[in-house]
């Protein structure tokens, strides 16, 4: 029976062997956890619906809880809700453009407060990020809608 030599090959393999139990070690009983904690701030952002009816006006409460579409969660309160006359513009024979009102159709202002993550200029509720002329699918317990984000500012303490 032949005996196998010891060569630079087996050497190799018992060093990478050992390297992968040492990066193992290190990893899962040396190092701890980074724990980032990132400051909330509350936030005040308001959100446009364009052109609807008076009773999906009416369905939006104060206090009510708005929800992303996508499913990231809770995106802020209703704290205001304002209700305009809608409004268009309108291109007539002439070639002229006017803003006209839009029968039996509302605008709606939403302002909402929400606690964020100010992170590199973009606030995050969640993981849901807000910014200004961000459009999206939202819904409260009663109305599911689209909206336009309006404006975005830190809440006044």
């Amino acid at each position: 029976m032949k005996q196998h030599r010891f060569n630079w090959v087996d050497g190799l393999v018992i060093l990478v062997i050992l390297a992968l139990v040492a990066g193992t070690c290190v990893k899962f009983f040396l190092l701890k956890p980074a724990e980032v904690q990132q400051a909330t701030v509350e936030i005040q952002y308001t959100v446009r619906i364009a052109t609807v009816r008076q009773y999906s006006a009416d369905a939006l409460r104060v206090g009510d809880v708005m929800y992303d579409e996508e499913g990231k969660g809770n995106v802020g309160t209703i704290t205001d809700i304002q209700v305009t006359p809608a409004e268009m513009f309108v291109t007539f024979p002439d070639g002229t453009t006017d803003l006209v009102p839009v029968e039996d159709r509302y605008d709606v202002l939403l302002t909402l407060k929400a606690n964020a993550i100010k992170d590199e200029g973009l606030y995050k509720v969640g993981t849901y990020s807000i910014r200004a002329n961000q459009s999206s699918s939202y819904f409260t317990k009663y109305l599911a809608f689209g909206g336009r984000v309006m404006s975005v500012e830190e809440a006044a303490a």
